[in-house]
């Protein structure tokens, strides 16, 4: 069971704390507020004028009473002040002799004067003052001294005197009388004439914008009652209040009732105290409290309460805060009978303590039974006791097993009233707490059962003397007191029936408060003492069964637990117990005994104290004394549990309802059979197991093995595992199903589930878990096992489902080759022989499809490819890198075999891989990198598809069908090679490159125009150019550049250009090319061919042309020569308009030669500027061939003419000053002259009739060039 004690049994006590709290709180806001308003203080407090119950303020120094200048400092009036720079003391006094003579200064001269003193104590003597009843400072009447000092807004008062402070703090004030006429203060009577009154007085304390009140205090005053005409008589009464205000902060109000005889003192003393009446250092409280007689003298009350006359400011005199109530100890009586024995109790503040023995029966405490009552005073906070001789209220010893209802009280604010000389007080007096906690029914306490005891019936004269015999003792009890139900009334004698009006005494012949002595009443000459507490909080009532009794019992090694009802032995093959140690505990946690249990499992406890224990075992040990911490501290060894703990060795009784080591008890007799069971606690297992998932919401059932395959559950001492108990809902489950009830994690029972396996700890129902992923991962099902005794392992075991990725993919015939599956492509059948009812495409071998480790290349998985063209793997481990690789062959890789490369069969390509949507076609290794793996693959294809194959070309072809003129029609733009003719393939006589492919154009030759090809080799006899269009344009094809692939093939694009020589079979004009499918597969090469029937006619090498001056020279060689006339030089000034100007002749016999030969040839007088130059070969049947084109610049050596010839104007070039043109025909005569400048210099030849004409140019210094002018 936990470490709460369950028989504890709680009574209200008379009066519940907290209630009265709640009750009295909204009392002291009103009485708070109340204070508030502001009157004199002084004869205002303590007067009635109407109803005849009056004080004067008295200084009788003899009897040691009022604030007499030589009494001790406690007598003195003192004022506080809060702010001397704002605050004044205003004052006033109405001074008589004791007796009923006139008013001091009246009859017997002004001869009272007053001292001052500052808060350090040191006199003000600049404030002395004498009073009369002429000058300011004099009250006149009652209501003069009721209404205060004329200042501020009142006028129907007195005029007071006063005194500015110069500091804060309590002030003080005394008074006395001189000798002589009365002016001169130090003239001081003697004490026998130090007695005198103020019928009315008043002191206030004031700003110059309101007055204050709660300022005036003195811890003894000295006051006499008077009638209303002052005068003093022994039917006068009284009726003060006063607020006492303690040492420890707190604050009653304390009043006097008069509704008959009422307080009728004479001369009366009140002061506060803490100790009572006798301050003698051997004297405890319980003995200065008791009520004595004093004599003529009053006992000197030193070190009291703070007295005032107004409830004080709070800021000023701080109240105390509530604390709480008193508590019992755990163990509240400890001792054992005939002994000394001790109270235990707890106060939540220092103060006073009371505790009630309620033995009789009755309820609460009766004075003459076995009741009896306990104090401690001035106790510290917290633990405390009281120890007393075992005996009860009628002095017998508690025996063994007295049932005993004990109560406590916590008191603060304790005070005494100790009242010198007030001979009656019949109406009583009443009680108030004003705070802390605003109370108007408190208690009041006296005890007058020490005065003398002496009773004389009959009258008595003696003043002196008191004839009236002690009183009662109300020291435990007490009487509420209030302002409507005062008490503590005394009259005639000690009121024994304690009531209110106190009763009156007949001696001799007339009633003690009638007549004129004072001896026959109960107050004379007595410090009569009543105390009480401000505060009283009473605890709650406890029962206790007193004795001191025996606890024993047994540990058990019990390994079936509570399966039969029973704490007990029921081990087969027990092993020594473990070293345990049981303890005592009381309800505060506190060890107190502590016993070694034996190795047959027993203890014992003797002499131990009737409370409420809790009885414990734990490994730990401790001491006595010592605190009990239960979280960590009720320990048995590692291994062991306890399984329960039962009171007797009757099956399913007194057993505890929590095993945990702990037995509560209430010790109220011996006790036997406190049994405890503990066992060893079962190992559990572990185990795992792997297996594909899934995916989606599917379950996967969990192999019962899962539990124990690594680890199998088991027990100690002959036990066995009847379940596991699965702790907490399984790790990335979304749902599991035990014995068909499904599961999730908000449904999951905090407890967990039983489920029940066999001996070895294998479960006997079905569980299932869906995963909530898809691919890889783990679920952990943590669990304990659980024996026959119903114990739990203390360690967790773990049944963990590992789930491995799925790898799945697609291999298809890729047939253009994009690396991405479109629907027009057929899977490929990994099945050589299987077209899958012709949905797939078969290769010539099987395909195989692996999962290899990326870190040592083997082979993880294998399979071979569907004939669907699928693949799939599954429960592949995660967290690993690996790759797929796609084979053909016979057989699949073997798993754990070396596999670095993918291969393809025979004729057919890898065009790329597409993983999951992203399409690679640099991929074309059939090796497919899928990282590290940690979710499923899927969609891993792999593309492939079958090689075209492209047709070799051989044509032989006539010379003629070569074109020797420079490209023209739809080949301009082609370029014109020196030495080379052109054929453009779409000639009739050749045919266009071509080829075929199972995928895009199976048919024979079928691919050709618009498929691509790639020129993969030219032989030197050969060039090519194609006109790719765009900005490309016209490119020689060079194999092993960009230009050797031709996308979009156009025959009429493709010019072969072959040279000069050659095309005879042993020099073929050719090339080999490729065909790519849309695939991107390339064929192997094949040759395309041309031969001729002759070699082509002449082979031109080295054409050039050099000017000279305004000569040009053109050379040029050529290798051989067929059929060649010769060569016509051809000239141009602007690279389009062409003019032969020189034909040579071949050199070659009959235009035939196999050896080189050289031409030169030369242009004269060429017009200066760029000037173009071209071959044109020209053989003896008329066909010709146009050379490449050369150029040369003619520079303007001094002046020229151009053009020349010329129709219809020339212009002179080089003119940079005036010159003068003439024209010679060919006789020499004069046809045209004319002046020619840089800006005027061509001359209109159009009427000149054709020939030959000289020029001649002169310059204005007479120089002359002269030029040959040709006019057609």
């Amino acid at each position: 069971m936990n470490n709460t004690f369950k028989h504890v049994t709680l009574n209200p006590g008379r009066r519940n704390f907290a209630a009265k709290l709640r009750r009295l709180a909204l009392v002291f806001g009103g009485l708070a507020l109340a204070a508030g308003n502001t009157f004199a203080e002084g004869t205002k407090e303590i007067s009635n004028n109407d109803a005849n119950t009056n004080s004067a303020l008295l200084i009788w120094a003899s009897r040691g009473t009022g604030p007499y200048l030589s009494n001790i400092e406690e007598n003195r009036v003192r004022v506080r002040i809060s702010n001397f720079n704002t605050e004044k003391i205003y004052y006033g006094f109405k001074w008589r002799e004791y007796g009923n003579i006139g008013v001091i200064g009246a009859e017997n001269g002004a001869n009272v004067w007053m001292r001052i003193y500052d808060p350090n104590g040191n006199e003000v003597t600049a404030a002395r003052q004498r009073f009369d009843n002429t000058t300011n400072g004099y009250i006149a009447n009652f209501t003069q001294a009721v209404n205060g000092p004329n200042i501020l807004t009142t006028s129907n008062g007195y005029t007071p005197l006063s005194f500015t402070p110069t500091m804060n703090g309590e002030y003080s004030m005394v008074f006395y009388k001189v000798t002589g006429n009365g002016t001169d203060a130090t003239a001081v009577a003697t004490a026998n004439n130090q007695i005198f009154r103020a019928s009315f007085w008043d002191i206030t304390v004031a700003s110059t914008t309101q007055k204050f009140t709660g300022r005036v205090f003195s811890q003894n005053w000295g006051l006499l009652a008077i009638n209303s005409a002052e005068i003093l008589t022994s039917t006068a009464k009284a009726a003060p209040a006063f607020y006492s205000y303690s040492h420890d902060s707190t604050l009653i109000k304390l009043g006097f009732v008069s509704t008959t005889a009422g307080l009728a003192p004479l001369a009366y003393d009140i002061a506060f105290t803490n100790y009572g009446v006798d301050t003698a250092a051997n004297l405890s409280w319980a003995q200065s409290r008791r009520s004595k007689e004093s004599g003529s003298a009053n006992v000197p009350l030193t070190k009291g309460f703070k007295v005032f006359l107004n409830q004080p400011n709070a800021t000023l005199y701080p109240i105390a805060q509530i604390s709480g109530s008193p508590a019992f100890g755990a163990v509240p009586i400890t001792g054992c009978p005939g002994s000394n024995l001790t109270a235990n109790y707890t106060m939540p503040e220092a103060g006073d303590v009371r505790i009630v023995f309620d033995i009789d029966g009755a309820a609460g405490y009766t004075p003459g039974t076995r009741d009896f009552v306990l104090e401690a005073f001035n106790r510290p906070a917290g633990p405390g006791s009281i120890t007393w001789d075992g005996k009860d209220g009628l002095g017998n010893n508690l025996a063994q097993g007295t049932a005993v209802k004990i109560s406590a009280t916590y008191r603060r604010g304790r005070f005494n009233l100790p009242i010198y000389d007030a001979e009656v007080n019949a109406d009583g007096m009443y009680i108030q707490t004003i705070a802390p906690l605003s109370s108007p029914s408190n208690r009041l306490y006296w005890d007058d059962d020490s005065l003398p005891a002496t009773v004389t019936p009959g009258a008595c004269s003696n003043n002196n003397i008191n004839v009236t015999g002690k009183g009662i003792n109300n020291s435990f009890v007490g009487t509420v007191s209030s302002l409507t139900s005062p008490t503590r009334a005394w009259n005639g004698d000690g009121n024994f029936a304690n009531v209110s009006p106190a009763p009156t005494v007949t001696r001799g012949g007339g009633q003690n408060d009638a007549n004129d002595n004072q001896c026959d009443d109960f107050g004379n000459i007595r410090v009569l003492n009543t105390w009480g507490w401000a505060l009283e909080a009473d605890g709650q009532l406890v029962n206790v069964t007193f004795g001191c009794f025996s606890v024993t019992g047994s540990v058990f090694n019990d390994v079936n637990g509570r399966s039969n009802n029973l704490i007990d032995q029921s081990a087969t093959n027990p092993i020594a117990l473990p070293t345990l140690y049981a303890y005592m505990v009381s309800s505060d946690s506190v060890i107190r005994a502590v016993a070694t249990v034996g190795t047959n499992g027993a203890y014992s406890f003797t002499n131990i104290p009737g409370a409420n224990y809790n009885v414990v075992i734990s490994s730990t040990q401790l001491t006595v004394n010592t605190k009990l911490n239960y979280a960590t501290q009720v320990t048995l060894p590692a291994g062991w549990s306890n399984v329960g703990e039962q009171i007797g060795t009757t099956a399913n009784v007194g057993i505890d309802a929590t095993a945990d080591g702990i037995l509560s008890i209430v010790l109220d007799a011996n006790k036997t059979s406190h049994n405890f069971g503990i066992q060893r606690l079962p190992e559990v297992g572990a185990g795992a197991n792997t297996a594909g998932n899934p995916g989606g919401t599917t379950q996967v059932t969990v192999p019962a093995n899962t539990f124990s395959n690594t680890t199998a559950s088991s027990d100690y001492d002959g036990g066995s595992i009847s379940n596991i108990r699965i702790v907490s809902f399984p790790t990335n489950t979304t749902t599991i199903v035990i014995n068909g009830t499904s599961y999730n994690s908000t449904t999951w029972p905090p407890a967990g589930i039983l489920v029940p396996t066999n001996t070895s700890g294998t479960p006997t129902q079905t569980i299932t878990v869906d995963p909530n992923f898809d691919g890889p991962g783990s679920v952990v099902i943590t669990f304990k096992s659980v024996d026959n005794a119903g114990q739990a392992s203390t360690a967790n075991g773990t049944a963990t489902m590992t789930f491995g990725a799925n790898i799945s993919g697609q291999v298809w015939n890729d047939a253009n080759g994009d690396a991405i599956l479109n629907n027009s492509e057929k899977p490929v059948s990994g099945d050589k022989n299987s077209t899958n009812s012709g949905n797939s495409v078969a290769t010539t071998s099987d395909l195989f499809a692996s999962v290899v480790s990326t870190s040592d290349n083997k082979v993880v998985a294998s399979m071979r490819v569907n004939a669907d063209g699928t693949y799939a793997f599954t429960n592949i481990p995660s967290g690993a890198g690996y790759k797929l690789i796609l084979t053909s062959g016979t057989t699949a890789p073997a798993v754990t075999s070396t596999l670095t490369a993918g291969s393809n069969t025979t004729g057919w390509v890898a065009t790329g891989v597409n993983n999951n949507g992203t399409a690679s076609t640099t991929n074309t290794t059939n090796v497919l990198d899928l990282g590290t793996v940690t979710t499923n693959k899927v969609n891993t294809n792999f593309g492939i598809q079958r090689t075209p194959t492209a047709d070799a070309k051989s044509y032989s072809v006539s010379n003629s069908s070569f074109n020797y003129a420079p490209p023209s029609g739809s080949l301009s733009g082609y370029p014109t090679l020196v030495g080379y003719a052109h054929i453009q393939m779409s000639n009739a006589a050749i045919g266009s490159l071509s080829g075929t492919d199972p995928e895009d154009c199976p048919a024979a030759a079928a691919c050709s125009t618009g498929s691509s090809f790639r020129i993969n080799s030219i032989n030197t006899r050969t060039k090519l150019y194609y006109n790719f269009g765009g900005t490309t344009g016209i490119q020689e094809v060079v194999a092993g550049t960009a230009t050797a692939r031709i996308d979009n093939f156009d025959p009429a694009k493709m010019v072969i250009y072959a040279q000069n020589g050659g095309g005879s079979a042993g020099t073929p004009f050719a090339f080999t090319y490729s065909i790519i499918d849309k695939a991107g597969a390339t064929s192997s090469a094949v040759a395309y061919s041309i031969t001729t029937t002759t070699p082509l006619p002449v082979s031109l090498i080295g054409f050039n042309a050099t000017a000279n001056d305004r000569n040009v020279t053109l050379t040029w060689s050529t290798l051989f020569e067929s059929n060649n006339k010769g060569f016509a030089i051809e000239r141009s000034f602007d690279a389009k308009s062409w003019k032969e100007v020189i034909f040579e002749a071949s050199k070659a016999a009959n235009g035939q030669s196999k050896e080189k030969l050289d031409y030169l040839a030369t242009d004269k007088e060429v017009t200066p500027g760029n000037v173009y130059y071209r071959l044109k070969q020209l053989d003896f049947d008329g066909v010709f061939s146009i050379s490449e084109v050369r150029m040369v610049n003619i520079k303007n050596s001094g002046l020229s003419i151009y053009p020349n010839p010329a129709s219809n104007s020339v212009t002179v070039l080089g003119l940079s000053a005036k010159h003068t043109v003439a024209l010679y025909d060919v006789t020499g005569r004069v046809m045209m002259t004319a002046e020619v400048d840089a800006n005027n210099s061509s001359l209109n030849i159009a009427t000149l009739p054709e020939g030959i004409y000289t020029v001649i140019i002169r310059s204005e210094s007479g120089a002359a060039s002269t030029f040959k002018l040709v006019k057609k």
